[in-house]
This record gives C-alpha cells, sequence and structure tokens, in this order.
C-alpha cells in the first residue's frame, strides 16, 4: 500500500519564514529580559542586597532559552536552503507508512491526517489521497512552541 503526503513548497516555505520570524521577536524579547536582569542585578548590588544567585540563576535560564531560540532559528535558516527544503519535502512525500512502528503510524495520522480517500479503479488499482489537518510546519511550530 502506497500513501501519497503531497504538501505546497510555497506553503512549507511560508510557514516556516513566519516562524522564523515569530522566533526573532522572541529572541529580542528575550535579550531584553536579560538585560533588565543584568540592571536589577547592578542595582542590588549598589543597594547591598545578597541576592547574587537569584539573579544567576535567572539569568542562566534566559541563556539557555537564548540559545535554544538561536539554534532554532539557525536550523530553519538551513532548513530553507533550496537544496535542504527540496530534500524535506521530497522525503515527506515519500513516507512510507509500511517502515514506521504502530505508534509512529498513529500519531502521523493523529497529528497530520484529516481523511484518506480511497479510489478503486476496477477492484484492481487502489488510488489513496491523503487530506491534511494542517501543514506539517505549522504542527511543528505549535509543538516546539
Amino acid at each position: 500500500m502506497s500513501v501519497s503526503f503531497k504538501i505546497n513548497s510555497s506553503t512549507v516555505t511560508s510557514s516556516l519564514l513566519n516562524y522564523s520570524n515569530t522566533l526573532k521577536d522572541f529572541l529580542v524579547q528575550l535579550k531584553g529580559k536579560e538585560e533588565l536582569i543584568q540592571d536589577n542585578q547592578k542595582s542590588q548590588i549598589e543597594i547591598g542586597l545578597k541576592l547574587d544567585s537569584v539573579f544567576r540563576n535567572v539569568e542562566k535560564r534566559i541563556q539557555k532559552q537564548i540559545h535554544k531560540v538561536n539554534q532554532t532559528i539557525q536550523d530553519i535558516e538551513i532548513l530553507l536552503e533550496p537544496d535542504n527544503i527540496n530534500v524535506f519535502l521530497h522525503n515527506f512525500e515519500q513516507l512510507d507508512l509500511k517502515e514506521l512502528s504502530l505508534t509512529e503510524q498513529r500519531l502521523v495520522f493523529l497529528y497530520f491526517i484529516d481523511s484518506i480517500r480511497i479510489n478503486d479503479r476496477m477492484g484492481t488499482d487502489l488510488k489513496f489521497n491523503v487530506l491534511f489537518k494542517v501543514n506539517p510546519v505549522v504542527l511543528l511550530e505549535n509543538i516546539i512552541g
């Protein structure tokens, strides 16, 4: 049984660009928070409070978020390169459900597929048409956050 997973490359590219822009905006917010933490840390030192460990912990957490967001933006930029996006689209379209475990198959159906239409051509040739719930990249964006 072969199932065709056709997706529109311009839709995928547009979704990736939108997600990248959203992440860039979020990165600006995180950097602003980091600066605010640093300023507050300086202020607390000046007035003699001993909250260094609290500020360091918060700053480390924000720096980890900044690193994760930067890495995701870089990954998206790499994926958006013409050769890479074509490979991604080709691989997604060539997805063979038989090679996936039952759990992976369930996840594909649960998250990606709205319906499957089956055309029977005189009992000898079955053709399947898969309709997606959402664009796979939008779903990825929602999962990653």
